[in-house]
């Protein structure tokens, strides 16, 4: 697995940086028209002398090479078998949003090979000379769905090997968009607070190599975790909010733990959706509490810690979820104090937690009703 986020530019940067309880949200630090605002960037020092003609492309090539580098995929042949299953939500926005600003010319070629949702998985895919690839565009589900459909993949012998992940970068039309249903905040990220008044945008990008366990064994790559079941609902409640009972939401979770053949009480930590909205909050909150009982695992949202991400997010959580089994530590939710009080949530608050879990689930929601759970354990779980 390979990632980078605005706490950290690899994987080992990223977990010290989530056991160190810090945060990659600054303000002023992007949006130039309003100097409060929050958001958390990647530092573009980290892929200055890249080049190509988008920063999602620049960004995501550090951490796709470094998922290929733990699995041992650098021999043509291998790459020449694999394929790429992508989740995205704005593509090269950001660059057609410039040239718009400055008054440039409209370049169609040039738009086209930087502006569409899939033109990160083509690019990656002619760089790598990967066999096939595939971009799904479903908002904050983005990178979990493609995740859910590489799973499906190997499981059913289709492919022996697929990499899976996500990306996205921040756009003034994801900002005003947000803006526009009241879904910013300009106090900070606080997941299932009781003061909680909104999200924030942030960028990265995360990949993760599935294969079968003869795949990895040829190579002599050392497998980290498998994926023992996954669940995908939609509620089509709204076109942006979750619905109130948190239907979809509880559908998504417990197909995933039927999937993989497991109890409730197996799972030792869910790392939530928790965006820091009134409405997604709640739901979620709602729907944990359904599926559990009243015997709810530590539960934390990390996205105080890195931004919401976007089409991003469900990779990068994906892998923030198998750090707490690989490194026995949950993290915390930053900036929440005090729990809303109709939420019956195990939220992780003070600090990290010291764990020995062997399972953990990873929840993404979307608007339009799309949810995604994906549950992980040890490979000798």
């Amino acid at each position: 697995m390979g990632a980078l986020c605005s706490i950290g530019r690899d994987i080992n940067a990223i977990n010290k940086s989530l056991q160190n309880s810090l945060s990659g949200i600054k303000k002023g630090q992007w949006f130039s028209l309003d100097d409060e605002q929050l958001a958390a960037m990647v530092d573009k020092s980290w892929f200055c002398d890249i080049k190509a003609d988008a920063i999602i492309k620049r960004m995501a090539l550090i951490p796709f090479k470094e998922a290929l580098g733990q699995a041992l995929l650098a021999d043509r042949n291998d790459l020449a078998q694999t394929s790429l299953i992508m989740g995205v939500s704005v593509g090269g926005m950001p660059e057609t949003e410039t040239d718009f600003i400055n008054k440039k010319p409209f370049n169609f070629k040039k738009a086209f090979t930087r502006h569409p949702a899939s033109s990160l998985q083509i690019f990656l895919q002619k760089t790598f000379r990967l066999a096939s690839g595939l971009t799904f565009v479903s908002a904050c589900t983005s990178s979990a769905h493609a995740i859910v459909y590489a799973y499906q993949l190997v499981a059913s012998g289709i492919c022996e090997r697929v990499i899976a992940g996500g990306a996205d970068t921040l756009s003034y039309m994801t900002y005003y968009g947000f803006n526009a249903l009241s879904a910013m905040t300009h106090s900070g990220c606080k997941p299932f607070a009781k003061d909680r008044d909104g999200m924030v945008l942030g960028e990265g990008a995360a990949f993760i190599v599935l294969e079968n366990m003869e795949s990895a064994c040829r190579r002599n790559a050392e497998p980290l975790l498998e994926i023992l079941g996954t669940g995908q609902s939609s509620d089509a409640h709204h076109i942006t909010g979750p619905h109130p009972k948190g239907d979809g939401a509880y559908q998504a979770m417990t197909l995933a733990i039927r999937d993989a053949c497991i109890n409730r009480s197996d799972i030792g930590y869910i790392n939530a959706h928790g965006t820091g909205t009134m409405a997604n909050d709640f739901s979620e909150a709602i729907a944990i509490e359904r599926v559990f009982n009243g015997a709810c695992p530590p539960v934390s949202s990390t996205k105080a810690h890195t931004g919401h991400i976007l089409g991003g997010c469900g990779a990068l959580e994906t892998i923030i979820s198998g750090l707490t089994i690989k490194n026995g530590f949950i993290p915390q939710t930053l900036n929440t104090i005090e729990l809303a009080p109709e939420m019956n949530l195990n939220l992780i608050l003070a600090k990290p937690l010291k764990s020995n879990i062997s399972r953990a689930m990873t929840n993404s929601f979307a608007f339009g009703g799309n949810n995604v759970s994906i549950i992980l354990g040890g490979i000798d779980a």
